[in-house]
């Protein structure tokens, strides 16, 4: 059976995923099209809008056949530890060759930037944009092509982990159409960025019926509804102890005290700068939420497969994978397997589900609509 993957967020799920799914499966036609997905955080620092079991069954009833969660350490952090996660989980699958959406849709340009970012003047021209106060994303950013867009950015760091990993992946893309991921409101077609849906009241011309009807009955989660544990949190905890915590340095603790207000929006305003990006305060604010430490996540291969949900194709590859390699370790058939980056998952999962609207699936989906 050949495997192809595709490496998502769904937050949330829309027209823009479906066409995606669709054009990955008439150019590569694989006889399973495996989704790895973040689960219950997003990679831009923030809370999943739409519960990871729901984002599954979305991805199932559009034409993905298997659905695999990026572990949430390798979530709330920058383009290129995501893109390892992602990419390390693919190799282990078994897929042979990716998809990806790209602005630019010419992979010999991407690696071509890629190759830019290891010399010496790419370094000298980062640290200039550095010290003009930039955040490290932004002047990487920059440095690289300040006119690249965010679809890209993750593209460059898959070429990235598939050298860093070794990795026997065949990378394709797809021209991302009528909208960017910046897009802050949806231009006249059925197509928008996910941006643009979270700013939106009605969102049915743009996405499945599904997501429409999730949408009315629990609403869309976000960090504004945790605000009253984090502000407890950074209340009563210690400006030297918030520095234990990923993502928490250069002094922003202290600004997380000394700015500290009962309102959420009010909060992040009065912190955001060029150097301090909405992104990574959100970031540094759900690492304090989950209490991520510094020293609980060092970059390796995913150490294990949680299963979301998979219809019968994807079934059926995966009791060929398990004969094929049966080192893996597959959730949640596997009950007793324990490994910090697990651990600090479930918690991550367990917050969001005491604070969020959405209730959680007992187990993973199987789909029989195939």
């Amino acid at each position: 059976m050949k495997a192809t993957g595709i490496i998502t967020e769904y937050s949330p799920f829309h027209n823009g995923h479906i066409y995606h799914i669709q054009k990955t499966r008439e150019l590569l036609k694989p006889d399973c099209l495996i989704a790895t997905i973040s689960g219950n955080f997003t990679m831009r620092g923030a809370i999943s809008s739409i519960e990871k079991y729901h984002k599954a069954q979305l991805a199932l009833n559009h034409g993905v056949d298997l659905v695999v969660e990026i572990p949430f350490p390798y979530v709330n952090q920058q383009a290129d530890y995501f893109a390892y996660g992602a990419i390390s989980l693919l190799e282990q699958l078994s897929v042979t060759d990716f998809c990806f959406g790209s602005e630019a849709n010419d992979l010999k340009k991407l690696q071509e930037k890629l190759d830019y970012a290891k010399t010496v003047n790419y370094q000298k021209a980062l640290k200039a944009n550095l010290k003009k106060g930039l955040s490290y994303s932004q002047s990487s950013m920059k440095t690289i092509d300040e006119n690249i867009q965010s679809n890209d950015i993750l593209g460059i760091s898959y070429l990235k982990a598939i050298e860093n990993l070794k990795a026997n992946l065949k990378p394709y893309t797809i021209q991302r159409v009528k909208s960017n991921h910046r897009d802050t409101t949806p231009n006249d077609s059925s197509i928008a960025s996910a941006t643009a849906l979270r700013n939106l009241d009605d969102i049915s011309f743009y996405v499945p019926k599904e997501v429409t009807d999730y949408k009315n009955k629990y609403g869309f989660s976000d960090l504004s509804d945790f605000f009253s544990l984090l502000h407890y949190k950074l209340g009563t905890t210690e400006a030297n102890e918030l520095k234990d915590y990923l993502h928490v340095n250069e002094g922003i603790e202290n600004l997380f005290k000394k700015k500290l207000v009962n309102n959420y929006n009010e909060f992040i305003a009065s912190i955001q700068t060029k150097r301090y990006t909405a992104n990574r305060i959100n970031r540094t604010l759900i690492s304090i939420l989950t209490e991520f430490k510094q020293d609980i996540f060092k970059l390796e291969p995913v150490p294990y497969i949680n299963i979301l949900g998979f219809n019968e194709s994807g079934r059926k590859y995966l009791n060929k994978l398990k004969k094929e390699k049966q080192d893996l370790i597959f959730l949640p058939q596997k009950k007793d397997f324990t490994n910090p980056i697990l651990s600090l998952s479930r918690k991550a999962d367990f917050i969001y589900y005491a604070h969020s609207k959405s209730p959680k699936p007992l187990s993973p989906i199987y789909n029989t609509h195939n």
